[in-house]
């Protein structure tokens, strides 16, 4: 018997079934049947319907004692019959579980199982009294499969160009490439985006054909750059997404834009600062520095992809101005020095992210902007407290956030926060990274040039001296009232009324303060 593993092809399970619950030795007129028909997987054995059963047949073996052809040879009842209870106890067990059994489940099934439906007040069934001739079966079988599957596309799990990203912004290309492919092999069209995709069989065309169809829509939808636009006019007359979607890929991943932007990445991954340029979390700033590592590498050839142990130079680096994340390289140094293992890009980067979620939770970080206070009727707040100047302006800083906007957000001097934020100036001048010259020597020369000629970004012209801000000013009125208690109307003179006090920053503002 045939071991259920989860990952049972369907043509382990169709011998099975041959095999093991119908018992039929080789050269068995079910087997020729199936073999001559073009049956050879489990889903083709499924797919029959019980009305082609009488329509079944094959051409024996020629036999050696005589000169004659072998005619076609319809099934025998019997052997129509065994295949009519098979169908119908399939659709039974279906039935029970709800939803079509795995290839596992199947190679489960057992002759003794098989038998005791037949025998079961379920197995007794009727024979169908449809005849239909050898010549049309062939006719039918075809275009029954043919449109089937088209059918089935159309009508299968729900499709809506609405439900693909949208490409604005030619430096989100990898975030879009990524979520159009899964959504795609969620719809079952992915083949229409492998370029080296052709189908042969006539039904096969027609489905590909409606396929492209579908997939054109979505990359009408989504392609809202210059170049998306361009390339999907290009075809607006034959709807050949499959086209289309590669010559987008090589235009994001080829042309001299992309080129380009491989050269903005490599410069992000070599000057990326935790503290200066990255006001989210450590944890964030670890990740997304991960992450567009693996956008250039994906980007550029395998030669020149970033060694491992360059990549751990430049990560330490990234995080140096952090005590509490250089502490990482110092312990590991240390445990080199007392004989223990050298510690790999691999091994490093997971101790990182440890202490950069420790870091996180010691200085009250997270990732999660926008959260509104909770709303309390009748509260009124009558402390004013000072505010910070240095907190981004509504960006995101998550891992999928683009280097340039990170280079545009923080394109001025940013202010240390009084209170108490940690302090984002970096202890020491390292905006040049020190590569040393086994790893440097490991680079091509593409690589080689672009670092060479990267260059400290200008600090601007540093104030001579921090200009104190303006005093807060309370206001109080003087209101006047005469002998009986009811207050003067008129205007009274400006000593009285307006008085001018300066206060410390620290004072707090008492609303509605009035003198009586």
């Amino acid at each position: 018997m045939v071991p259920a593993t989860r990952q049972m092809t369907s043509g382990a399970a169709y011998s099975h079934f041959l095999d093991n619950v119908f018992s039929l030795p080789q050269g068995h007129p079910i087997r020729l049947s199936f073999e001559q028909q073009g049956y050879n997987s489990v889903d083709d054995l499924l797919s029959i319907f019980e009305n082609e059963l009488d329509a079944l047949g094959y051409v024996p073996p020629a036999s050696p004692d005589t000169n004659e052809d072998p005619q076609w040879t319809p099934l025998l009842m019997a052997h129509r019959q065994i295949l009519r209870h098979f169908l119908r106890w399939q659709a039974s067990l279906e039935r029970q579980k709800g939803s079509p059994l795995e290839n596992s489940e199947l190679v489960a099934l057992t002759s003794g199982d098989f038998i005791l439906y037949r025998r079961s007040a379920l197995g007794q069934v009727s024979n169908v009294p449809a005849t239909i001739s050898p010549s049309l079966n062939n006719q039918l079988s075809t275009s029954t499969k043919a449109r089937s599957a088209v059918d089935e596309f159309k009508r299968g799990v729900k499709r809506d160009k609405t439900h693909y990203p949208i490409l604005k912004d030619d430096r989100y290309w990898d975030n879009f490439y990524r979520s159009f492919v899964v959504t795609a092999v969620s719809h079952n069209v992915e083949k229409v985006l492998d370029p080296s995709y052709a189908p042969t069989d006539p039904s096969e065309k027609s489905l590909f054909e409606e396929q492209k169809k579908f997939v054109y829509s979505a990359l009408e939808h989504t392609l809202q750059t210059d170049m998306g636009k361009n390339l999907v006019r290009e075809h607006s007359f034959d709807f050949n997404a499959q086209e289309v979607f590669r010559k987008v890929v090589k235009h994001y991943t080829e042309s001299a834009s992309a080129k380009i932007g491989s050269s903005n990445t490599l410069a992000y991954l070599t000057t990326a600062k935790y503290g200066t340029s990255w006001t989210g979390t450590a944890e964030g700033f670890i990740l997304h520095w991960k992450n567009h590592l693996r956008i250039y590498n994906d980007m550029v050839p395998m030669a020149e992809q970033l060694p491992k142990q360059l990549c751990l130079s430049l990560l330490e680096n990234a995080v140096h101005d952090i005590p509490e994340l250089r502490q990482v390289k110092i312990t590991a140094t240390l445990d080199l020095a007392k004989g223990g293992t050298p510690l790999n890009y691999e091994g490093y980067l997971s101790l990182l992210l440890a202490s950069a979620s420790l870091y996180d939770k010691g200085n009250n970080l997270s990732n999660s902007r926008n959260v509104k206070s909770k709303r309390s009727a009748f509260l009124t707040d009558l402390s004013y407290d000072q505010p910070d100047f240095t907190e981004d302006n509504g960006i995101d800083y998550d891992i999928d956030l683009s280097p340039a906007v990170i280079y545009e957000a923080n394109a001025h001097n940013r202010k240390v926060s009084p209170s108490g934020h940690r302090n984002r100036d970096p202890a020491t001048n390292r905006e040049r990274p020190y590569i040393p010259r086994e790893m440097w020597n490991q680079l091509s020369d593409d690589a080689k040039a672009i670092l060479q000629g990267l260059s400290a970004p200008d600090k601007g012209p540093t104030r001579s001296g921090d200009v104190s801000q303006r005093a807060l000013e309370a206001n109080t009125h003087a209101k006047i009232s005469n002998d009986n208690g009811e207050f003067n109307r008129s205007e009274p003179d400006n000593q009285q009324a307006e008085a001018f006090y300066d206060c410390d920053q620290t004072t707090e503002l008492l609303a509605h303060l009035t003198d009586r």
